[in-house]
């Protein structure tokens, strides 16, 4: 495997980037050229600090390049770089939320939806009586409020527990 496959295996299974493969190669070798003109030696891409310049003591020249070098921030390559970097989020984001709003309608297929509103408005309301209780208990030991607090975690786990929790959890990642 030469060392632009291997950036292009590191950047989609690693970091999960998934670009057509065009522009996977145009990312792997801008990322490779980006790093040799900031010192490094691509001697173990795979593993940062692995090479000879590291083992000998010396400090990393990839450490704080940006503060050496803050002429080159916002130049075309590091532009390009983070262009296909975006991309490849947005193209992923895409992915899986077509992916989670499909299994959120299996899942809806096989259970009512009324059913889903009502388990969590129960959770809901066990995590509400215990924040009452908290509130009365307020001076309480802190064995009485662990024990207390346990109960929400208890509901949160079963709000979260199941398909249904991985769905949201899936979802919730829509925004980030």
């Amino acid at each position: 495997m030469n060392i632009i496959d291997k950036m292009v295996f590191m950047n989609k299974y690693e970091y999960g980037i998934d670009l057509p493969d065009n522009e996977a190669i145009e990312l792997a070798e801008l990322q490779l050229k980006d790093l040799e003109r900031k010192g490094c030696t691509l001697e173990s891409i795979d593993e940062c600090h692995g090479c000879s310049v590291t083992k000998n003591g010396s400090k990393c020249p990839l450490c704080d390049w940006e503060k050496r070098h803050p002429e080159y921030a916002n130049d075309e390559l590091a532009m390009r770089i983070e262009f296909l970097m975006n991309k490849s989020t947005n193209l992923f984001k895409t992915k899986m939320k077509t992916e989670v709003l499909t299994k959120f309608k299996d899942f809806k297929n096989k259970l009512d939806l009324k059913e889903i509103i009502v388990s969590l408005e129960h959770e809901v309301d066990i995590i509400l009586e215990i924040a009452k209780k908290l509130k009365m208990k307020i001076d309480a030991s802190d064995e009485e409020q662990l024990a207390l607090l346990a109960g929400v975690n208890k509901a949160i786990n079963n709000i979260n527990g199941g398909m249904f929790g991985a769905i949201l959890q899936k979802a919730a990642r829509f925004d980030e």
